[in-house]
């Protein structure tokens, strides 16, 4: 499930039972497809062999880089049309590390959700002052 799935699911279990139910909704919504991707992978050696299986999931592959791709895009015109130059910087500065420097993803999302945090915390400190 996506993200928008599982908050969903915590909002309603939350409004529903509470923290109990936020849990509950939670395990709800990522058991399913977890057992369904953990089956595909057991047979998924058993069949990757096969020309016709192979042959689906490269195009598959070509599919899925023009979905990323999509949302890369409709990402980074939304930032670029808020003209927030901050943002822009963050923007290029994630790419080249992990484009140029070989930086591993994992380090860069972290880094990103701290500075989003911290930018947060800071943009509500000015306004509780004003």
């Amino acid at each position: 499930p996506g993200a928008i799935a599982v908050n969903g699911a915590i909002v309603v279990g939350y409004k529903l039972a509470g923290i109990a139910g936020a849990l509950a909704a939670i395990i709800g919504t990522i058991i399913p497809p977890f057992v369904i991707l953990s089956v595909i992978f057991y047979f998924y050696a058993a069949f990757s062999s096969n020309y016709i299986v192979k042959t689906v999931l490269d195009g598959m592959q070509a599919g899925v880089g023009a979905v990323i791709a999509s949302v890369v895009y409709d990402m980074g015109s939304g930032i670029a049309a808020g003209k927030q130059k901050s943002s822009l910087a963050i923007m290029a500065a994630a790419f080249l590390a992990v484009c140029i420097f070989n930086v591993n993803v994992v380090y860069v999302v972290i880094f990103c959700i701290v500075l989003g945090v911290v930018r947060t915390l800071i943009r509500k400190r000015k306004e509780k002052k004003r």
